[in-house]
């Protein structure tokens, strides 16, 4: 498996300064000759910046750097967020390849394409990736160097796995590491992932064999059994940012599920933001990740956002 290396080199890279070059909007004539066309701009349904990509129409092109040896991608995200990728070349035993991850959604999710992609196109497909996690057109997963740690009342583990897969006419492969720690409680037991992404599961049987529960991580064999019961917190507004015109709610959801037959309780959290539109008492909402938005009839923002917050689910 080629992970280590690809996980390897992108953390150094994200940490470290990215894309020296100067700042200039997406599609600007410098970074076409930086190769490419940031994934196409010919104008998808909702939104003309992505072209063809699957992004949300609420995040919009910001800016972007590329140089020889890296690109970062910015979008700014109706529900408040900036959402970057971030893609270098790089060199491993099986040759040169683009190594790329995001921040800001989907993070800790890595993604390798063949060297001869541009590389803004290389940034913009990631970024289309990173909000389609999971769900991507891709192979069964592979998963290689297992680091177990089991007690009597609480246990640990960590994999890697990945598997190939196409966005369009591209290639990937996508990577991840799964972390888990489980302990016993008196009623049951509480799992909580780390990696892929935060995540809590609560049963209350005897605690489950971390090796298993590192794939709930990945929302392997979860399959809900009803819809997520949540309670939400308004934000305070932003510096510059008119409640009347503009709010973001924080949703917290639980959820009940069945793995392997067994009944759990899964925790996750998420976020709508809404925005006023030019129709009196209607506002424009848009759940976080969710690539459709929807008009909602309310007041005022606070009420638009806690109205919308109802149709937001937690989507991994």
């Amino acid at each position: 498996m080629r992970i280590a290396g690809l996980i390897l080199g992108i953390l150094v890279a994200v940490h470290g300064t990215a894309c020296e070059g100067s700042d200039h909007p997406v599609g600007s004539a410098d970074e076409a000759d930086a190769g490419g066309n940031s994934g196409g701009s010919a104008g998808a349904a909702g939104n003309p910046d992505w072209g063809d990509l699957p992004i949300p129409e609420g995040c919009m092109r910001a800016s972007s750097d590329t140089t020889d040896e890296e690109c970062q991608l910015e979008a700014d995200c109706a529900w408040g967020e900036w959402v970057t990728s971030h893609c270098l070349m790089e060199q491993d035993g099986e040759g040169p390849f683009i190594g790329c991850t995001c921040i800001g959604t989907g993070d800790d999710i890595w993604y390798r394409m063949d060297e001869t992609v541009p590389l803004a196109d290389a940034c913009a497909q990631t970024l289309a990736l990173c909000f389609q996690w999971p769900e991507l057109d891709a192979d069964p997963y592979e998963c290689a160097f297992p680091t177990d740690d089991a007690g009597a009342n609480s246990c640990s583990s960590e994999i890697t796995c990945e598997r190939e897969g196409t966005l369009g006419e591209q290639e990937f492969t996508e990577s991840h590491l799964r972390v888990v720690e489980c302990s016993s409680m008196d009623s049951g037991f509480s799992c909580s992932c780390t990696w892929p992404i935060l995540r809590r599961f609560e049963g209350t049987t005897e605690m489950p064999a971390c090796t298993d529960a590192r794939d709930w991580c990945a929302g392997v064999g979860v399959d809900p059994t009803s819809s997520p019961t949540c309670t939400t917190t308004l934000r305070p507004p932003e510096e510059g940012d008119d409640p009347a015109e503009t709010c973001t709610v924080d949703v917290a959801c639980e959820r009940a599920v069945t793995v392997a037959g067994q009944e759990l309780t899964m925790y996750d959290d998420t976020w709508v933001a809404c925005n006023r539109t030019a129709t009196s008492g209607v506002y424009r909402c848009q759940c976080l990740e969710d690539p459709d938005s929807t008009e909602v009839p309310a007041p005022d923002a606070e009420n638009a956002c806690r109205l919308a917050a109802s149709r937001c689910e937690p989507r991994r």
